[in-house]
């Protein structure tokens, strides 16, 4: 993948004029493989898990990497050291496939493919909420002001395509599911909130995206142009733009507010992305069994 000068020219100007973020790679089985002019060496691996890394998340005050693994369980880092605070475990039963943190960074969210969405303590690694159903969770999303959640998913044991949705989770003590967003026709890879939280994006194994508004089931606009499945999504801060990362390879910057296709990105190896500017991406970018690859993306001047 090669972002380059003119990628960040569709940000909005009020952004710092030079980006430099940093990168966290989950991994698959073999040797770590990055292709991307914008990327160094590995700052540091965190080693610990013993299967396939699925999802990592980096907490809002940039000290901790969460990770999630086909091991079942979650690993709590240390970024600057490396080191490994915590496991949460003898929860899941099935691939850990989702991580995020709370807004606040109290809290961490992992969806499985066990059916479970759980929200744990981070201090304590216990269970603090969740749902037991029979949906298997990709993806997984607090919204801005942490009291609500999205997922997405599907099941693998219906065949109907109202199994393959963006659902909309209560946070509070007894929630539950506070309603579906339908549309897509197979396994939602990917949701996001918008940051204001009006809105919900995600993208399908359908090679497509769709956005809603929070309070309405109906999409409000379909974006097309992907060739395979799309494995990740994003707005914009301001939310008028909104990315997509996908198994063909390319990275697509598109108007949220008329579903226009901007520009095409070029990659050498299938894309996920995590909210921008931090481009994180995980699972398909990188090889080594058990664990997490940091890395630091260059300084890129705008102008």
């Amino acid at each position: 993948m090669m972002i380059k000068k003119s990628f960040f020219q569709h940000f909005p100007e009020s952004w710092p004029k030079r980006a430099a973020q940093t990168l966290v790679l989950g991994s698959l089985l073999g040797n770590v493989s990055v292709i991307a002019d914008t990327v160094s060496s590995p700052v540091r691996t965190f080693s610990g898990h013993t299967d396939w890394v699925t999802s990592v998340a980096i907490s809002p005050d940039g000290q901790f990497v969460l990770s999630g693994s086909y091991d079942k369980t979650l690993k709590l880092w240390n970024l600057e050291t490396g080191e490994e605070i915590r496991t949460f475990d003898q929860q899941h039963t099935d691939y850990v496939m989702a991580v995020a943190f709370s807004p606040d960074g109290r809290s961490v969210m992992s969806g499985g493919l066990d059916g479970k969405l759980l929200v744990w303590d981070r201090n304590e690694a216990t269970i603090i909420n969740g749902f037991d159903t029979g949906f298997e969770f990709y993806s997984v999303a607090f919204s801005p002001d942490g009291r609500t959640a999205i997922s997405g998913g599907g099941s693998a044991m219906s065949s109907d395509t109202q199994s393959d949705e963006t659902r909309h989770w209560s946070l509070a003590p007894n929630g539950q599911a506070i309603r579906h967003f339908p549309g897509h026709t197979d396994y939602v890879s990917s949701v996001a909130f918008s940051f204001n939280g009006n809105y919900v994006l995600a993208g399908s194994w359908d090679k497509t995206l769709l956005i809603w508004d929070i309070n309405i089931p109906e999409p409000q606009r379909k974006f097309e142009g992907h060739t395979l499945a799309v494995e990740s999504v994003a707005f914009s801060p301001d939310a008028k733009k909104v990315l997509s990362g996908s198994r063909d390879k390319t990275i697509k910057l598109w108007n949220a507010q008329t579903g226009e296709l901007i520009r095409t990105f070029q990659g050498g190896i299938p894309i996920r992305l995590r909210q921008w500017p931090f481009l994180t991406m995980d699972a398909m970018l990188c090889r080594a069994v058990g664990m997490v690859v940091l890395y630091n993306v260059r300084w890129i001047d705008r102008k």
